[in-house]
């Protein structure tokens, strides 16, 4: 019994820690916040312009302007 209660005590000190340590996170800003922001941001922008301005052609001359178009929207 004296074993157990001193694991079961260690394991709640344990706890303890590592709550202390996790409140003391939630204050923290995410150190990549801005990077996450910016791509998201292109992202729905990209979003917006293949689905609006793309006409959809079978052929090969459609197909090329469609991958320079992808091309110029990426970069």
């Amino acid at each position: 019994m004296g074993n157990r209660l001193n694991h079961v005590r260690d394991q709640f000190d344990n706890l303890t820690k590592q709550q202390e340590a996790a409140k003391s996170e939630i204050g923290k800003p995410f150190p990549q916040e801005q990077e996450l922001k910016d791509k998201i941001s292109r992202l729905a922008v990209l979003d917006t312009e293949l689905n609006m301005g793309i006409e959809v052609s079978n052929s090969k001359e459609g197909y090329k302007k469609r991958i320079l178009n992808l091309n110029v929207l990426l970069y």
